[in-house]
């Protein structure tokens, strides 16, 4: 083949495989999922005619041959197009939506959860069950942890475990979780001041603590640490019911103390501020108005103290109203409630019996 015509041939060829490249754009802008077929199918056909046009030995003119090749490179690629954009007719049934036979629905990227994130999903449900043995199996590796949402679970379930040592009579046992209960959620403000969910068990766990090492004097002398803790709580998060709860329990039993009972407590916790029946009903309402769907199981004793203390203003009605509820929710086979359910049951039924 002489030089000129070679030339001619490789020219050709290229303009094949420019024609190729537009016919795979438009492939793939049809249908993307069957573009790869449709191009395949030109390229093959491109490269065939390059392939003819650089080795025809036939005497023939070689830029004619090539165009002839060019030509039915395209028509190749164009039938191609075709083909691809046929098999992806949409098939629309009663009741779905228009998707291609060949194009899946589209799928939520996958998320990969670190341990911790794991471990603290089961132990936060473990907790919510009083599963608390279980919930610091699962936390136990992550013990010193950055994540204070960790710290927070490891204080609630060693709280929860320090209180059935107590009740199980296991003293040294019971110390050494309060101990630890402290410890983690004293970490979880550390880590995170702004925590609300730290500051709610950290006066939990300080409270527990002084009962199970000090006794009844100890628990005086840290209640306004304890009522401080659970006040910053609402700051923090001022629709969250857990420390409205805390603090209306807290002020339903103060104010129920003797004078004499009150001033003394006071004396041994400077600072602590004078709760009155009013202030605690306010907040065991509060408490009620954020309350989550399903209820959390102190709800209980939320609808039952608020249910008393309607009781004592002489506001019968209303008392009715909410120890019904209490009531109500007690029979829930639903939530788990811990070991107290029964007084509260009780003594929601002697109020109701009141009414």
């Amino acid at each position: 083949m002489a030089k000129r015509e070679k030339v001619a041939a490789l020219t050709a060829a290229t303009a094949a495989e420019l024609d190729a490249a537009k016919a795979e754009a438009v492939v793939k802008a049809a249908v993307a999922l069957d573009a790869a077929k449709a191009v395949a199918a030109a390229k093959a056909a491109t490269l065939a005619a390059a392939r003819a046009a650089l080795h025809n030995d036939n005497g023939d003119d070689a830029t004619s041959f090539a165009l002839a090749a060019k030509l039915r490179a395209d028509a190749d690629a164009r039938a191609a197009a075709r083909a691809a954009t046929r098999e992806s007719k949409p098939l629309v049934q009663a009741g779905q939506s228009s998707l291609t036979e060949t194009e899946p629905p589209p799928q939520p990227a996958a998320t990969t959860k670190s341990p911790e994130t794991e471990a603290l999903e089961q132990a936060v449900a473990l907790n919510e069950k009083f599963e608390s043995a279980l919930a610091w199996k699962v936390l136990r590796p992550f013990s010193a942890s950055k994540d204070a949402r960790i710290r927070v679970a490891l204080a609630t379930c060693n709280l929860y475990l320090a209180e059935n040592a107590l009740l199980a009579k296991q003293t040294s046992a019971a110390k050494e979780y309060a101990v630890e209960a402290v410890n983690q959620a004293t970490a979880a403000i550390e880590l995170d001041p702004q925590s609300s969910d730290a500051r709610v068990w950290y006066g939990q766990t300080i409270q527990v603590r002084a009962k199970i090492l000090e006794g009844g004097l100890g628990q005086a002398r840290v209640c306004s640490s304890m009522v401080q803790s659970w006040d910053r709580a609402v700051e923090l998060a001022p629709t969250e019911p857990h420390a409205y709860h805390l603090l209306g329990s807290f002020g339903f039993h103060t104010s129920a103390l003797p004078w004499i009972a009150a001033q003394s407590m006071r004396s041994l916790s400077p600072g602590l501020r004078k709760f009155s029946e009013a202030d605690a009903l306010r907040l065991l309402l509060k408490s009620e108005e954020f309350m989550t769907t399903p209820p959390k199981q102190y709800s209980l004793a939320n609808k039952a103290l608020i249910g008393r203390l309607y009781l004592k203003k002489g506001e019968k009605a209303e008392a009715r109203l909410w120890l019904d509820r209490a009531l109500e929710l007690a029979a829930d086979t639903t939530i788990v409630f811990d070991y107290a359910k029964e007084e509260i049951v009780d003594d929601t039924k002697k109020a109701r019996a009141k009414c």
